[in-house]
């Protein structure tokens, strides 16, 4: 991908991980899991633009870590099954996050 289309798939992530904090902090779980469902499309491109232009690296992602925490007690297999599809498929979000629970 260019530049532009990483910044883009960052800032789309980045936009609904601000969407979906809102709403896990006014207790609108399942909006919040909606967004953080949403960011996931965005996932690989934002970090694709962090480890080439930000030099960072991953310990966690905020739209995973939502996912794992709040998807399992609202019993929202929708989106633990969209989770396990993703890292399934992109094999280097699983390889490049150090630790997946």
């Amino acid at each position: 991908m260019k530049k532009s289309e990483l910044e883009n798939q960052r800032d789309q992530y980045d936009a609904f991980m601000l969407k979906a904090n809102q709403a896990f902090q006014a207790a609108a779980y399942w909006q919040g899991l909606e967004f953080a469902g949403s960011a996931l499309e965005y996932v690989d491109g934002m970090m694709q633009h962090a480890a080439k232009y930000d030099s960072a690296s991953f310990s966690n992602v905020s739209a995973i870590e939502a996912i794992l925490k709040f998807a399992p007690i609202l019993l929202d297999t929708e989106r633990l099954d969209d989770l396990q599809t993703l890292l399934r498929e992109q094999r280097r979000i699983k390889r490049n996050i150090s630790v997946i629970v």
